[in-house]
């Protein structure tokens, strides 16, 4: 169960199976628990350090899979759950020497989620956000891991001397 605590799961891998296996270890909390909710930055603003691990040219992302917003739920009153903020979320993964891209996945239907926040915390790190209910859960992964598998990183380096330069890019991604 994961709510209050950010578990740092295991080391990076390749093995599908050793994801399924991982991922299938954590249970959502029940709204009975206590302090049952969602530490919603905290989580995204770990992952996004976890992510940051990896050296760079390598490219980094977090996929965030989420049925909420960031809240605590404490005895009926609902109060934000996190110690990091929205903006310090955004600052990490939009940081220009260490970026992460952020794809949000948004389960409607049933208690409000963060979408506005999710929306901002994608968009600024140039990921992807979508929503949808439980039936479109299959197509919503489908979506970003096509956007994901369908974009390529161009690198180069140019030495002009100063002053206002143009250029053009011409890709052939064939």
């Amino acid at each position: 169960v994961f709510n209050r605590q950010v578990p740092t799961g295991s080391a990076f891998t390749q093995n599908r199976t050793a994801i399924t296996n991982e991922i299938a270890l954590y249970q959502p909390a029940r709204p009975s628990d206590a302090n049952a909710g969602t530490c919603l930055f905290d989580a995204t603003f770990a992952a996004i350090d976890k992510a940051r691990e990896i050296p760079l040219p390598a490219r980094r992302l977090v996929m965030l899979f989420t049925d909420g917003r960031d809240e605590l739920i404490a005895g009926g009153a609902i109060d934000p759950c996190s110690t990091k903020t929205l903006d310090d979320v955004v600052a990490r993964a939009s940081d220009i020497a260490n970026p992460v891209n952020v794809y949000a996945i948004g389960l409607t239907g049933g208690i409000p989620i963060a979408e506005a926040e999710l929306r901002r915390i994608a968009d600024t790190s140039n990921g992807a956000a979508v929503f949808g209910d439980l039936n479109q859960l299959t197509a919503l992964f489908q979506r970003i891991v096509d956007s994901i598998k369908n974009q390529r990183v161009a690198r180069a380096e140019i030495c002009v001397a100063r002053g206002q330069h143009t250029a053009t890019l011409l890709v052939n991604a064939g």
